[in-house]
């Protein structure tokens, strides 16, 4: 998987580039398209990681005084995959690539309620691996996605709007 998400990382950008009404045509650089400068950096990084800490301060709280680390029970490959590899390459694709190739077709509202939606459709090959595992019943899996795609799709526009607001895609991530 991580080789997987690995080509479309360096893909996508390519991608952006053919298709970009502002990319390619306008002479601006790739790296800008992208979301990723120096210039703002820090507020971009530190500002985002602030609003979402507070808004997960529950679940990391809960994590800080548990006796068991929440990586207890899983291989390191996975952790990695699942904690590095898959959110970076996510919001690179989701927001860095896919944002500045609606934007300009669809203006910001739209780029915010509809990128997200590609984002949480794109978790919904879980239910397939759910049913060759039997780990749940139809019904079952099939809430749990209903809900991972509206919870993802959800934090997607909130990515969204803070890559649009700040320019960078360092505080998507």
């Amino acid at each position: 998987r991580i080789a997987a998400i690995l080509c479309t990382c360096l893909a996508a950008p390519f991608y952006l580039w053919l298709w970009s009404h502002g990319g390619a045509s306008s002479g601006t650089p790739l790296l800008h398209v992208l979301g990723i400068r120096w210039v703002g950096l820090l507020q971009a990084s530190v500002y985002p990681l602030l609003l979402v800490a507070v808004l997960y301060a529950g679940p990391i709280i809960q994590h800080v005084t548990s006796d068991e680390p929440w990586y207890a029970n899983e291989r390191k490959d996975i952790i990695v995959r699942n904690y590095v590899v898959a959110p970076f390459a996510e919001e690179f694709v989701f927001r860095g690539c896919m944002v500045p190739l609606l934007l300009p077709s669809l203006g910001v509202m739209y780029t915010i309620g509809l990128c997200p939606l590609f984002f949480g459709i794109a978790h919904v090959h879980h239910l397939v691996e759910w049913a060759k595992r039997g780990e749940a019943s139809l019904v079952a899996a099939c809430v749990t996605i209903l809900f991972q795609v509206c919870y993802t799709s959800i934090y997607g526009m909130f990515s969204a709007f803070v890559l649009l607001r700040t320019g960078h895609l360092v505080s998507a991530i």
